[in-house]
């Protein structure tokens, strides 16, 4: 699966010296090779922001490239991704130019987007080899300088200030008890935090794949579902993701208690899924209804006189 690779491989084109990274964001001031370990029909779509290339996933992970576009060209830079049986596949972006201007976006999957390469060496050395080379001035430094590596799925690099994590996926599935489950991918090794749409929380740790789980510790209804991603070396957290969730599962029965009043009604009490209506059949056949508190809790009382029976 594409979210379990990791390693991003930049190449520099004139000394063609390598580094990897585990990672989703990477600094280019040099014109280099950058190698995604995701095969080419898994990547969703590609976005110009200013001088960086955004990558997004089929399963939701974003890789930032910063420093792709130079001087509003796409010029020096090459993509290419790692696809199946060690194949690769070289990304045209040439269309992401300078006329194009900030937000452009490519979605491969409607045209001719990648192209199969049997090996970077083409578009090392020479720059000119490569199809979106355009003439343009080039970054002056050696490799050392000219790859600067945000360590981590949304880390910092070098010895600025660290990035926060990126935002998690989320996807929720209900329970046959009426709570929630939260799961999806997060940076491995991170906290995730979940709210549920009753306000209540959990969190758990994003497993070495990046996988997490979080079920609700109460039943839920339809509501928000919002996770952020916390780095516990940094402190520093993700925006949320939110996700609306529509309560689709029956309400559990209620827990009814019976106690007969002074005046001959009787009151009917218990708890009930939050936020439910509660209908209630007294002995006589007469109905009442009240809706469960936030808590849960629930109470009513007959308007006539009761005698023995069952309460529904």
């Amino acid at each position: 699966m594409a979210q379990a690779a990791q390693t991003i491989t930049v190449i520099d084109k004139a000394t063609k010296a390598s580094a990897t990274v585990t990672g989703q964001e990477v600094t280019l001031t040099a014109p280099s090779v950058v190698e995604l370990p995701v095969p080419h029909d898994q990547i969703k779509s590609m976005t110009r922001k200013g001088g960086d290339l955004v990558v997004t996933t089929a399963d939701g992970h974003t890789i930032v490239i910063h420093g792709y576009f130079t001087d509003g060209a796409a010029a020096a830079n090459s993509l290419v991704t790692q696809d199946s049986g060690n194949a690769l596949s070289l990304a045209d972006l040439n269309s992401m130019n300078a006329a194009t201007g900030d937000g452009a976006s490519i979605d491969p999957s409607a045209g001719s987007t990648f192209s199969s390469i049997d090996s970077i060496d083409p578009l090392l050395g020479d720059p000119q080899s490569d199809p979106n080379w355009l003439p343009i001035p080039l970054a002056v430094g050696g490799f050392a300088t000219a790859l600067a590596v945000a360590a981590g799925l949304g880390g910092g690099g070098g010895g600025g200030t660290p990035n926060p994590p990126n935002a998690p996926g989320v996807s929720v599935a209900p329970n046959s008890d009426g709570t929630i489950t939260a799961s999806g991918n997060a940076t491995p090794g991170n906290t995730v935090n979940v709210t549920f749409p009753d306000h209540s929380s959990g969190s758990a740790a994003a497993g070495a794949d990046g996988s997490y789980s979080v079920p609700s510790s109460t039943v839920q209804t339809s509501g928000t579902v919002a996770a952020t991603d916390t780095d516990p070396n940094s402190g520093l957290t993700s925006a949320p993701t939110d996700v609306q969730y529509t309560d689709t599962t029956p309400p559990l029965p209620p827990v009814v208690h019976t106690q007969g009043n002074s005046d001959g009604t009787l009151t009917v009490s218990g708890t009930a899924e939050p936020g439910s209506t509660v209908t209630v059949t007294y002995p006589d056949g007469t109905v009442g209804s009240t809706s469960a508190d936030a808590n849960g809790n629930y109470t009513i009382t007959s308007p006539t006189v009761q005698t023995s029976g069952e309460v529904q």
